[in-house]
């Protein structure tokens, strides 16, 4: 689902749950650079708290955490799938064809 195409009341195309209204009305930010954010903001503090260790602890324990950073950025990113926008999420709303 794009967003030329989402109403206003519509579930939010990035898999917040909100309404489409409620949190990304006016931005340009869909499921997929919300997912870049959250993969990259995973692999830079990896990054971080490498440069750290290297300076304070060495260079093995830093490769090791830098390592282990990327890899779970990218695990995150191919297992993490948002949830499905279909329906309103509301229970009651369930229709069993009557």
């Amino acid at each position: 689902m794009t967003h030329s195409n989402v109403s206003r009341n519509d579930p939010c195309p990035c898999g917040s749950g909100k309404k489409y209204k409620h949190c990304c009305l006016g931005t340009h930010a869909t499921g997929f650079n919300r997912k870049a954010r959250i993969a990259l903001g995973i692999a830079g503090a990896s990054l971080v708290i490498a440069a750290i260790l290297y300076a304070t602890v060495g260079k093995d324990a830093a490769l090791l955490v830098a390592g282990i950073g990327i890899l779970g950025a990218g695990a995150w990113w191919l297992l993490s799938e948002p949830p499905s926008s279909k329906g309103s999420g509301d229970p009651g709303a369930i229709s069993f064809g009557s």
